[in-house]
């Protein structure tokens, strides 16, 4: 059983959103409001789609969330991308490891569909 996660605290994206990503929060925030609790994003590579998830996960949800991710190097990407965020502390609640959930637990697809890898607890953290 993982140990509790600590309260969201006040964490923050320390920058600045680009016109496109700000267009795109003009969607998401009305959609959050109206009880979504799925949201998809759909832009080219390097358009700032991870900052942009994790702009609506500090600024806007501010609750605990799991990132699916193909393949390793988009998975370290969004534990990357908490850089550019004021983490209150938090950074240690970053997690990688799926035994390990944290306040944002970033893993691969594999690591929650192969039996034996870790995604046995999959469960507890959705």
């Amino acid at each position: 059983m993982p140990e509790p996660l600590p309260d969201f605290g006040n964490i923050r994206f320390d920058g600045k959103l680009r016109p496109s990503q700000e267009a795109a929060c003009k969607e998401i925030i009305p959609q959050l409001e109206n009880g979504e609790t799925r949201l998809y994003v759909v832009a080219p590579p390097g358009s700032g789609k991870t900052v942009l998830g994790l702009y609506v996960w500090a600024d806007l949800v501010k609750k605990p969330a799991l990132v699916l991710s193909p393949n390793s190097a988009i998975q370290a990407q969004w534990a990357a991308r908490t850089s550019l965020f004021d983490m209150d502390g938090k950074e240690e609640y970053i997690s990688t490891d799926p035994k390990k959930p944290g306040l944002l637990t970033s893993l691969t697809y594999q690591a929650v569909t192969a039996p034996g890898k870790g995604g046995e607890d999959i469960e507890e953290m959705a």
